[in-house]
């Protein structure tokens, strides 16, 4: 009977198995006759530890020996796996070397390439602790993006987001608050924010608002537990600067100042945060605040206040821009003429006058009404207002004084109600009328500069500005007057040098709502009840009263959570610092700072680092998955491009949005509606996952093969607003793969996909895309004949990862012979290959995408290499073409650095490889991916340079 359910369990174990229900079938396999099945099971499972261990119990049976080479092979691949996986401890190893020996000393069949891939990974089995560590660092440190034409980086002073607080919710709409009342203590001493793309700092500051809120909610116990950490991150030295200089202002102000200097600091801070130009008594105080900040950041160890940690490695970077600032004396009358102020009002007026100059009966045909009156909406709510009570129109425009009360006289004549009607209407749209900021929008049109406080202007600060109070009226010799004063503003006052890039004095180049951050910012204050505090201040200065309110909120929070919260400040790309923080190499930041956060705001910097699928990859596994924790972002760069949610994803992840869950482990709210650029949101699930709530092999396998070609040839972008950047570089796969284990896949579906790619086997059924994006979610379905895919023009590039962090990596792979297999093979180059036509024909925002790949050649024998880079690389990539041959081309994704404007390029590979092509003459050229053509002429190898 025994043996009779053993066979019968056999074989239902067998039917399960090969219908991929793995965890089902090696229940079937615990009878003590079928130790190899169970041990096949387990294994397919990614349970190595258990493998192992019933390897041993079987190898004890002493069994046939016809099962020895079984058990011999599928203990040295469990070894492997299991060993750099973590699921196997060297030190258990090490305590069963014996039994292992003993398992493959019986093993007569010569030892297949298992035994082999042991041999590798167990020679440095003493010290895989410590290679492991020091690949993390190689791995945090390599580049995850293709490098820009142009490495210069794009610099926006002024965001576009509504504020937000993210204690409040994922986004701006305060719809998933974090209860801190119901969490437990533990859990109210580890929140952690985390500000990506932090910008002009207006989340920043709004969180810290909103914390306040939840923290006077508590009770005087609950408060005790409360901890709070606040990562505010920028790629840009400006404006992670621009953040820091907030910060130390706010601080500065809380230490008690007389009147004048407080109202000094007050006008530096509002100006520097929403204006273009500046009094030039902010400009003195501005120059010397940052001469003392630097003196503060250059000192051992920095002088900070207890609340303001800036990370090591970003003082260099924030000094810069301090420097920059120190020395830049830009006056208003370089700047102005490059900024212009358009309210939405006169957006309209240029729509319907357009309307008026082609004919209203030709609307028809641009399937626009005839009778459309973009104005329409605004102007009924102004007829509404106008026919108001007087008292209450007077409020609304401001308060009582001579001015306002003189526009109530319109109101008795058609004529006069029309003018009224259109002044209040344009007030509407311009979003000024609900703020009170009806007559400072009209005093900034001329003037073009903000009225400061009252105390300033009575102490001579600003001589010309008591005039503000004049601005409605009718008479000639006040508007004679305010553009006197404009011209003054031109002449005497500075640009704020906090909008420049800091490379340089290039002019900003930028047509806005000056006064639509002034509404963000008013709005948010009623929200969460931040009042104005005196009437004056809000009908004198409405737009200076408005930003210090909104900075006074913060100021409050601070002063009554003080050693409660702690701000840090971190200069650096996105998803580089949390991969750090991930690997444990962010070493200089201080050991007790959270690496895994509450919530996450990365603004749209998902746009330009390859979407759901970098948000997937770096930052989701920075969450803390305990508490109600998610990432959000928007989509700026090309959300009017999408027809839909499955287009979107798909283009930046080859997945369905029904797919990302079972895939990667990623749960999304989103906008259905995302050409409205609604907020993404990403929560984490529990990892590792079930193999039960995974994809097959052959699933996972299909879909990194769709991923792979995908980034090394990703199709053709359209110019902005409908560029889809796909930066991402092999290093990121590769990183990604390793992601994938901690998924919860078997360490060895990864690296039998990846070991494909290095001996060339890989087959597919569906072709490399040559297309424009966005790419067609159709494409899923295009099939073709199973063909081979070449991908040996990539193995320089994963020889140089593989070498420098193989040890760091949860799967082991059996290198080919040619490759090097330890860092100290691999050498940082350089060239200087010469900018060519097409680099100058690409200029502008398209020279700062990441998009340039290195290509090397021994020799084409091509027309030329556009020729070879747009038709017949993705025919080689396809198995069409067997030319150029195998190791007569590499292409490198990740180059350490290019910059042809000096010219220099740098990148890592095989110092053998290097020294070949030297010996037989090759040469290198930069090329775009996103346009496939040469952006340099060639570099020949005799010219390279050995850096390290």
């Amino acid at each position: 009977m025994a043996v009779e359910h053993a066979l019968q369990a056999k074989e239902k174990g067998n039917k399960l198995f090969l219908e991929k229900k793995i965890e089902s079938s090696i229940k079937q396999y615990k009878e003590p006759s079928l130790p190899v099945k169970f041990e096949r099971g387990i294994v397919e499972l990614g349970d190595y530890a258990g493998a192992f261990h019933a390897i041993l119990r079987s190898h004890a049976l002493q069994p046939d020996p016809a099962l020895v080479l079984k058990l011999s092979t599928r203990l040295a691949k469990t070894l492997s796996y299991g060993l750099l996986s973590g699921k196997i401890h060297a030190t258990v190893i090490e305590q069963n070397l014996e039994a292992i020996r003993e398992i493959e000393d019986n093993d007569t069949s010569g030892k297949g390439q298992f035994w082999k891939l042991w041999q590798t990974t167990a020679t440095n089995l003493a010290s895989q602790v410590v290679l492991a560590r020091e690949d993390r660092v190689r791995l945090s440190k390599m580049l995850i993006y293709k490098a820009s034409p142009d490495p210069k980086l794009e610099y926006f002073k002024f965001g576009m987001d509504e504020i937000m607080s993210l204690s409040h919710g994922w986004g701006p709409r305060d719809d998933h608050p974090i209860n801190f009342q119901t969490m437990s203590k533990e859990k109210r001493g580890q929140l952690a924010f985390f500000l990506g793309g932090a910008g002009d700092g207006r989340h920043v500051h709004g969180t810290i608002i909103g914390l306040g809120e939840k923290y006077s909610l508590l009770t005087a116990k609950q408060k005790k537990d409360v901890k709070v950490h606040i990562t505010v991150n920028d790629i840009h030295f400006v404006a992670i600067t621009c953040n820091l200089l907030q910060l130390l202002l706010l601080d500065e102000l809380m230490n008690g100042r007389d009147e004048l200097v407080r109202l000094e600091l007050e006008a530096t801070l509002v100006y520097i945060y929403v204006a273009w130009i500046v009094p030039d008594y902010v400009h003195d105080r501005l120059v010397a605040f940052c001469k003392t900040i630097k003196q503060r950041l250059t000192s051992e160890p920095p002088k900070l206040p207890s609340w303001i940690h800036v990370e090591s490695d970003s003082i260099l970077p924030i000094t810069r821009a301090l420097d920059f600032w120190i020395k830049n004396t830009m006056g208003a009358k370089e700047l102005l003429p490059h900024v212009k102020h358009e309210p939405p009002s006169a957006n309209t007026s240029k729509l319907s006058n357009f309307f008026n100059s082609i004919g209203r009966e030709n609307l028809t045909g641009m399937q626009i009404p005839v009778d459309f009156d973009p104005h329409a909406d605004d102007r009924q709510d102004a007829e509404m207002l106008v026919d108001m009570p007087d008292s209450v129109l007077i409020e609304m425009l401001g308060g009582s004084n001579e001015n306002t009360r003189d526009l109530m006289k319109l109101k008795r004549t058609s004529e006069g109600k029309k003018e009224l009607v259109d002044l209040i209407s344009n007030a509407v749209m311009d979003n000024v009328l609900r703020w009170g900021m009806v007559w400072e929008s009209k005093w900034y049109q001329t003037v073009k500069a903000f009225v400061p406080h009252g105390g300033l202007i009575e102490r001579g600060k600003n001589p010309g500005f008591e005039y503000f109070k004049d601005v409605a009226t009718k008479k000639g010799s006040h508007k004679a007057k305010m553009s006197k004063l404009a011209a003054e503003v031109r002449n005497t006052w500075k640009a704020n040098v906090t909008i420049l890039n800091g490379e340089n004095e290039e002019y900003p180049d930028d047509v806005l709502n000056d006064l639509e951050f002034i509404g963000r910012i008013a709005e948010f204050n009623e929200t969460h009840d931040l009042k104005i505090s005196d009437i004056r201040s809000e009908r004198e200065w409405p737009v200076f009263a408005h930003v210090m309110t909104f900075f006074g909120g913060v100021m409050e929070v601070i002063k009554v959570m003080k050693n409660r919260l702690k701000v840090e400040i971190i200069c650096g790309e996105v998803n580089s610092e949390l991969l750090k923080m991930k690997l444990g190499t962010d070493s200089t930041r201080p050991e007790k700072f959270p690496r895994q956060f509450t919530r996450m705001w990365v603004s749209n910097v998902p746009d330009y680092t390859q979407g759901t699928l970098g948000s997937a990859l770096y930052m989701l596994p920075a969450l803390q998955n305990d508490i109600p924790s998610a990432v959000s972002a928007n989509c700026l760069l090309n959300s009017g491009i999408w027809k839909n949610l499955d287009e979107f994803y798909f283009n930046y992840t080859m997945l369905l949005p029904r797919d990302l869950d079972r895939y990667l482990g990623v749960h999304t709210v989103t906008s259905p509606d995302i050409v409205m650029t609604d907020i993404q949101t990403l929560f984490p699930t529990a990892h590792p996952r079930p193999l039960s709530a995974l994809p097959s092999r052959e699933e996972l396998h299909e879909w990194l093969k769709r991923l792979l070609l995908w980034l090394v040839y990703p199709g053709r972008p359209k110019a902005r607003p409908s560029l889809i950047i796909i930066p991402f570089s092999l290093v990121a796969f590769t990183q990604l793969l390793a992601e994938l284990n901690g998924v919860g896949y078997p360490s060895h579906w990864i690296s039998d996909f990846l070991q494909s790619v290095l001996d060339g086997t890989m087959q597919a059924n569906f072709t490399t895309y040559i297309g424009e994006l966005p790419r067609p979610v159709s494409d899923l379905k295009k099939v073709t004949e199973l063909h081979n895919v070449r991908l040996d023009p990539w193995h320089a590039e994963f020889e140089t990862i593989l070498a420098s962090t193989k040890h760091a990596l949860p799967f082991a792979l059996l290198l080919p012979d040619q490759f090097a297999s330890t860092p100290e093979e691999i050498g940082l180059f350089k060239a200087r290959p010469a900018p060519n036509m097409n680099f100058s024909i690409f200029s502008g925002l398209v020279q700062i995408n990441p998009s340039v790949a290195l290509l090397f050649y021994k020799d084409l024998n091509l027309r030329g290499i556009d020729e070879f880079l747009g038709k017949t690389l993705p025919a080689l990539i396809d198995g069409k073409t067997k030319k150029p041959e195998a190791g007569s081309i590499y292409i490198v994704t990740s180059a350490e650095g290019v910059d042809l404007k000096i010219p220099e390029v740098r990148w890592r590979m095989s110092k053998a490889r290097v020294a070949k092509m030297k010996q037989e003459k090759w040469s290198m050229v930069v090329w775009r991916t996103d346009h496939y053509v040469a952006t340099s002429y060639a570099a020949p190898a005799g010219q390279w340079e050995i850096i390290s």
